[in-house]
């Protein structure tokens, strides 16, 4: 081996080794992905693939990467965050890897379904603040909301607020995955304050 391979073979930026007194400062890149907690894991934490999906992941004695390192907290089982995968383990590198435990048909199925999740999540989360807005419990709204479509009674009650008729009948839609005749998405609730 010549001298200028030595030297270039010792100047190898190596993550996961033991470096020399010869390592200069440099900046690297590393294969992340979006994963979802299947349990509480700490920050630098060994994981892997619990199950066929390819993205939820647990704690391992055999990881392919590590929790993010520079979280301050622990992730919570069902949160998402970033895996950093190990070292030298991925087969290609343009910003857009590849890796053997990934299947990417797969993990963009699965990040669909997260996705819509995440949006019923929201569409809940917003009617349930919007119900209590009113003076009411989401499900006396869906109550309200179900009596309008299927019979068109319009509701007058005791309470507070202001029906957001268009927010409303998007996360309805959203939370109830159904489609409303938009001759329907009208304001079917008034406060008699």
């Amino acid at each position: 081996m010549s001298q200028r391979e030595m030297s270039e073979q010792k100047t190898q930026f190596s993550i996961g080794q033991l470096i020399d007194s010869s390592a200069k400062q440099d900046a690297i890149h590393i294969a992340v992905a979006p994963v979802r907690a299947a349990e509480k894991l700490n920050p630098g934490l060994g994981i892997s693939f619990t199950n066929d999906n390819q993205v939820d992941v647990s704690k391992s004695n055999t990881p392919i990467g590590i929790v993010d390192p520079f979280l301050i907290k622990p992730v919570n089982k069902g949160e998402m965050f970033w895996m950093f995968l190990l070292p030298n383990t991925i087969t290609s590198l343009r910003h857009q890897w590849t890796h053997p435990e990934f299947e990417e048909s797969k993990r963009e199925e699965v990040m669909k379904v997260l996705d819509k999740l995440t949006g019923v999540a929201e569409a809940e989360r917003w009617l349930e603040n919007h119900a209590l807005e009113l003076g009411l419990t989401k499900e006396r709204l869906f109550e309200y909301a179900k009596e309008w479509i299927y019979y068109g009674e319009y509701i007058i009650e005791h309470g507070k607020g202001t029906f957001e008729q268009k927010l409303f009948w998007k996360n309805y839609e959203i939370a109830k995955n159904i489609k409303i005749n938009s001759n329907k998405k009208v304001n079917f609730f008034s406060c008699a304050c």
